[in-house]
């Protein structure tokens, strides 16, 4: 396993990390995935937006896990409160509704910016872990990168959002 970590200060400073982690996502993944490069931006931006320092001066760690199968890209800030039990009951729910589940998530999120960077992740990993209180979001996704048909309906991504609640996922 190869383990790779960087931290920067300021969201501004995310530029020259991102050339890096992508350079090294590409690598891995043994070609360019695009969406994977998306959810992790989303997971840093949202790292930077709601740290308790804002975004100007938050402090994001992202920690790079490479094995032989697949690549974990954890990304950890100081967030202002969040409750991700709450969060993945509410997405739970709308899984389970009838008319909700089978939806498009971009038909459900409309023209709006509310909770697209969680649907991005979801979309672009076999599964996400969200720290209970919100301080770290882990994204792991196979390699080497396969081109599929993506299912972006909600009831298929909402069982991917995973919670560390104390080391017990669920």
């Amino acid at each position: 396993m190869r383990e790779l970590n960087y931290k920067f200060i300021g969201y501004q400073n995310y530029e020259p990390v991102q050339e890096q982690m992508r350079e090294v996502f590409t690598k891995a993944f043994q070609k360019v995935n695009t969406y994977f490069n998306i959810a992790v931006d989303e997971a840093v931006v949202n790292a930077a937006k709601y740290d308790v320092r804002g975004m100007a001066e938050a402090e994001v760690h992202t920690q790079i896990r490479i094995s032989e199968n697949d690549i974990t890209v954890r990304i950890s800030s100081k967030p202002q409160p969040f409750n991700a039990k709450n969060y993945q009951m509410q997405l739970r729910e709308l899984a389970n509704d009838p008319e909700m589940g089978n939806l498009d998530w971009g038909d459900y999120t409309g023209t709006t910016d509310r909770s697209r960077g969680f649907w991005y992740m979801l979309q672009a990993v076999e599964y996400l872990v969200v720290a209970e209180d919100g301080s770290y979001v882990s994204l792991s996704a196979s390699i080497p990168y396969r081109e599929k048909r993506m299912d972006t309906s909600i009831s298929f991504l909402v069982p991917k959002f995973n919670v560390d609640s104390g080391g017990v996922l669920g």
